[in-house]
Parts: C-alpha cells; sequence; structure tokens
C-alpha cells in the first residue's frame, strides 16, 4: 500500500473498480486511475472528470468536505475484479469516508460526520443497499446510522453524465492532459512551501532566469526558451508537488515579498534543495536584527507553523514559534544572538547530540525564511518546514 500526503483535515477511501459490468465505454480512463493509485493518489482530485462527477454527485460543499478527508492518502489494487482502493487519514481527528468508483462512471460515497454518517451514490440499484465495500467500511463505526442523501435528493444519473461530458469539460481535460504530460511547468500545478529550494551563487552575471520550455539555451543565436524572469542568490522556490524535472531543469513557483507569484523552469544547477546548506558567500543578511523582525508563516491544509521575531538589542532577537498538525500543538521561544543569515535554537542547549529536544533552524532568504525542526517540538506530527513567509 503507498502513500501520498495531500493535504486536509480527516480521512477518506476510494475504490475504482474495473469489472465486467462496468459502461462498454470507461467514464474515468482505467490506466489513469492505475496510474494514480500507483504514483500519486491525490491526482484523483484533479481528474476533471472524477471531480466533476463527485462535485456533482455530493454538491460543493458535501465534496470540499470530502477533499479535505483525504489528506493523507494510500492505495492498492486492482484486485481480482480490477477494483483499486484509496484511503486517506489526517492524524487527530475522528471523521472518516469512503467513495467507490468504477471506470464505466458509477460512485459511491459515505462520509462521518457527528452522530451519522451520510451516503451518497449515482447507482439507482444501490439508493439503500450500499456496496459490500461500504459496508465492510462501516464496521467501524456501527453505532452510527446512515442517512442515503442521493435516495432523499433524487438524484438523476444521466444529468450528472450530461454536466460532466468530455465536450463540456473539453478544455479542462486538454490543460489537465498537457499538464500531465510534464512537460507543462505554469500556474496551476501544485506548489508547495515545504517542497523548497533556494538559489545558489555563480550564476552567469549572478541572475538564474527563469524558462517557459525545459530546452538550454543553444552556443550561439537567440535562447527563445528564456523568460525575461531571472532570480538572484539567496532566494527562495517553491518546487511541483510532483518534482517536475526534465532535461537539467525542474519547475519552480517564486513567491515575492509582496505575495506576486512567477512560475517556470530553473535550470536545477542553479538550486540548493537544502537551503540550510547554502554557502553565506558574499551574503549580508541577516546582521542586524530588523531584518529578522515580522510574523512568518506558513500555512497548509492540514497543519500550520508560524515564527514571530522581535528585535532585542543590537544584535539579539526574540523568537517565538507555534505549530500545529491536525488536533497536535507544539511551541517555542528564545532569545538569539544574530551575525548572518543562520540562526539556531536547541531546547537543550549542552546536552549530547541525542538528548537535545526540539532543534529549529532557520535561513534569512531575500523573499522568505526557511525553517526545518529536527526532534520533537511538539505533538505527533507537529514540525516547522520549509519556507514562511511575511505577513
Amino acid at each position: 500500500m503507498r502513500r501520498w500526503t495531500l493535504g486536509g483535515v480527516c480521512v477518506g477511501l476510494l475504490v475504482a473498480s474495473g469489472s465486467a459490468l462496468a459502461a462498454p465505454a470507461d467514464v474515468f480512463d482505467r490506466e489513469r486511475l492505475a496510474k494514480y493509485a500507483r504514483d500519486n493518489p491525490g491526482k484523483i482530485f484533479d481528474d476533471p472528470r472524477i471531480s466533476c462527477y463527485l462535485r456533482e454527485l455530493l454538491s460543493k460543499d458535501d465534496y470540499d468536505s470530502l477533499k479535505e478527508k483525504m489528506s493523507s492518502i494510500s492505495a492498492e489494487g486492482p484486485d481480482a475484479k480490477g477494483a483499486f482502493t484509496f484511503e486517506g487519514n489526517v492524524r487527530g481527528l475522528p471523521d472518516r469516508g469512503i467513495v467507490m468508483l468504477e471506470p464505466g462512471g458509477h460512485l459511491w460515497v459515505a462520509l462521518t460526520g457527528g452522530d451519522e454518517a451520510e451516503y451518497f451514490t449515482n447507482e439507482p440499484g444501490s439508493l439503500q443497499k450500499p456496496p459490500p465495500a461500504i459496508e465492510a467500511w462501516r464496521v467501524r463505526f456501527e453505532d452510527m446510522p446512515l442517512t442515503s442523501v442521493s435516495a432523499k435528493r433524487k438524484t438523476r444519473p444521466e444529468e450528472i453524465a450530461q454536466r460532466c461530458s468530455a465536450q463540456k469539460l473539453a478544455a479542462e481535460i486538454e490543460r489537465f492532459d498537457q499538464l500531465e504530460s510534464g512537460n507543462v511547468c505554469k500556474e496551476g500545478l501544485r506548489f508547495h512551501p515545504f517542497l523548497a529550494a533556494a538559489v545558489k551563487g555563480g550564476a552567469p552575471e549572478g541572475r538564474a532566469y527563469f524558462f517557459s520550455d525545459p530546452v538550454p539555451c543553444p552556443a550561439s543565436g537567440e535562447c527563445k526558451s528564456r523568460k525575461k524572469a531571472y532570480l538572484v542568490e539567496n532566494d527562495g522556490v517553491e518546487l511541483s508537488e510532483d518534482d517536475l524535472k526534465k532535461n537539467g531543469f525542474v519547475c519552480a513557483q517564486y513567491r515575492s515579498a509582496k505575495g506576486k507569484k512567477t512560475v517556470g523552469w530553473l535550470p536545477e544547477s542553479a538550486l540548493e534543495r537544502k537551503p540550510l546548506e547554502l554557502p553565506v558567500g558574499g551574503a549580508s543578511l541577516g546582521k542586524k536584527p530588523e531584518e529578522w523582525v515580522g510574523t512568518w508563516d506558513q500555512a497548509n491544509p492540514s497543519s500550520s507553523s508560524s515564527v514571530t521575531i522581535r528585535a532585542k538589542g543590537p544584535q539579539s532577537i526574540q523568537v517565538n514559534g507555534e505549530a500545529t498538525s491536525g488536533a497536535n500543538t507544539g511551541d517555542f521561544e528564545s532569545t538569539i544572538t544574530v551575525s548572518g543569515p543562520t540562526v539556531e535554537y536547541v531546547e537543550n542547549p549542552g546536552a549530547k547530540e541525542d538528548d537535545r529536544g526540539c532543534v529549529v533552524r532557520m535561513r534569512l532568504l531575500n523573499n522568505a525564511l526557511y525553517v526545518n525542526s529536527e526532534g520533537i517540538c511538539g505533538g505527533m506530527g507537529v514540525g516547522f518546514s520549509g519556507l514562511h513567509y511575511r505577513k
């Protein structure tokens, strides 16, 4: 069973069936379902046909709730009948969900919440009796009544199929296919601040240019793929969720101090994926407390962390950190002397390596604060990681 994290606040399960009873023409591409299960289960929410059917079946609010419940997703299959199972969860929260999906276009969904579970389907023969996979899932929640929402709403499968037809979704499907090809790096991809890198020094002219395509410049003549936008040493970037790479380029997103975003291909050789190991070089960042001052935030669907820094004397800063993961929390505070772009907090200074407790290292970049924590810094899953941006 493979696991992949999307971001959310609860738990869910998805089963995709490719049995001989499916409609002659697949509504959901079964080869892609197998690929999602094998490589990246969270893609089920990006796939235009699947997400449209789910939204139409559940309503927008219920769909958003389902998506939150499918935070950390694992997958297995296909089984003897061609069924795939996608299971999601988020630590520390009690809600659960299950979705069954077959290539022919039938869906079955159940969500827990409060004192009951709600059930949805576009398969008329299953309105009052869920399929075996959902019944087996319900063993964990036998004390909860199951309400058939679709029976009450009198769901019309043909209307869902019409609203989610390939013709109506043609533009979305074409765009998604381009992104899936791995040749497209543009807005619409997911980028995460905890998948971070920083620009190294030594680039020609001191600039790392964005490229529209992963094609190096020719030895002579015009470089058509190179954009006007460029980064400089100590700029931080977010990498794509799938870590797209091609021809020595990586897909990245730069977020300026004012929040403006630039997306494109960057030469991988220009980036350091471990910003804490970035040489100080000629950088004069971080020598003055006022350069560190501010509230630096990172927010994700299932976790968040914040570092608030105040000046305290001519060469010192007061650092207060807070982080959450589900229902769990953690924090730290310290007064630290600054002399350059990196600082460190150690819960038990002077102790042996294994007894130092929570250790938080920070690197000041041009546009962000890179933070990384080790050890136990709070409840389960709590930590500080990746790029944090000043409010």
